[in-house]
């Protein structure tokens, strides 16, 4: 039987390079496995649906998951899908005011939320944009009023762990399913568009 790694912990004083490569390797195992074996497929095809039809895709994210945030932005421009990212600037607020119906907002927020997420996703749902949460709790007020809420584990103690690893390694795999998802509802459109992308950026 093999046991569960301490996801904010993973590795101690003394761990020589190769020790701290594996276990750093086993942590993501395991992170990916208990995601994928508890997806919610339903709520991933609605996510990829949403922003398929959506004119413009506003991103949220802070500190580590404004990276994940900004990955995910950088994928979707491939295919054609125009992405704002409103925490780059912190002007959200503000930013949230331009969502339209035709439109979606995706969250990310290991916890769920701050105040500050709080007021653009009333604001949001003023201007009745649909939104989607990748987050670990359902009890707050982001996840209890998003369309689509895509979770993952609980895991992580934010005052005493080494880095976000579990987090960040849940999130980058539901934006990569989410984006394939998105890729492959109009496969040979995104590829083409992929490949315009590409040469263009080739020339630079």
């Amino acid at each position: 039987m093999i046991l569960a790694l301490d996801v904010n912990r993973p590795f101690y004083i003394g761990y020589s390079t190769s020790k701290i490569a594996k276990t750093i390797l086993s942590l993501n195992n395991q992170a990916l496995t208990e995601i994928y074996d508890n997806l919610d497929t339903h709520a991933l095809e609605k996510a990829a649906k949403l922003i398929v039809n959506a004119n413009t895709v506003f991103l949220y994210g802070h500190g580590d998951s404004s990276i994940r945030a900004r990955t995910f932005m950088n994928k979707l421009f491939k295919v054609n899908k125009l992405c704002i990212l409103a925490t780059d600037s912190n002007e959200e607020a503000g930013i949230s005011n331009n969502a339209t119906p035709k439109d979606v907002a995706v969250l990310i927020s290991y916890r769920g939320g701050s105040d500050r997420f709080f007021e653009c996703a009333k604001i949001l749902r003023e201007r009745k944009c649909p939104m989607i949460v990748l987050s670990s709790d359902f009890k707050t007020e982001l996840t209890q009023n998003c369309d689509v809420w895509l979770k993952i584990g609980d895991k992580e103690k934010s005052a005493d762990n080494i880095a976000t690893f579990y987090s960040q390694a849940c999130f980058d795999y539901l934006l990569n399913v989410i984006y394939s998802l998105v890729y492959a509802s109009s496969y040979t459109k995104s590829h083409n568009h992929k490949l315009q992308i590409d040469h263009y950026t080739a020339k630079r």
